[in-house]
């Protein structure tokens, strides 16, 4: 018979985190989203969208073999941890780099394109 006492109590915690940290990304990326494709013009929408498509594919395998071998070191969730925050920091750069961004229009990046 199954018993509750074989989740540990740090479970719950986790599946905390992972909702709180799903929840963010989905209402950071669909206005990033929906303000490239606004600005982006229809002629290099599919090209940018291919480049974007490409980069996330292949950067899985990557990750799974980075993941892989420190985890032969270091326990996973150590790994994850870690990644979170070096992910963290990179992101507050990016931060300010995308904070420009959303003030383009598509005019502006037509103007700068022919320019």
């Amino acid at each position: 018979m199954l018993s509750y006492n074989i989740v540990k109590q740090g479970t719950y915690i986790d599946i905390g985190i992972v909702t709180i940290l799903g929840l963010f990304s989905a209402f950071t990326n669909i206005p990033l989203t929906s303000k490239l494709i606004k600005i982006i013009s229809n002629e290099i929408l599919g090209r940018v969208n291919s480049l974007a498509t490409i980069f996330l594919a292949s950067s899985s395998p990557i990750m799974a073999l980075i993941y892989g071998f420190l985890a032969k070191f270091f326990p996973l969730t150590n790994v994850i941890f870690m990644n979170s925050i070096l992910m963290f920091l990179l992101s507050l750069p990016t931060y300010y780099f995308l904070k420009d961004i959303f003030s383009y229009e598509e005019n502006d990046i037509r103007f700068k394109m022919d320019h």
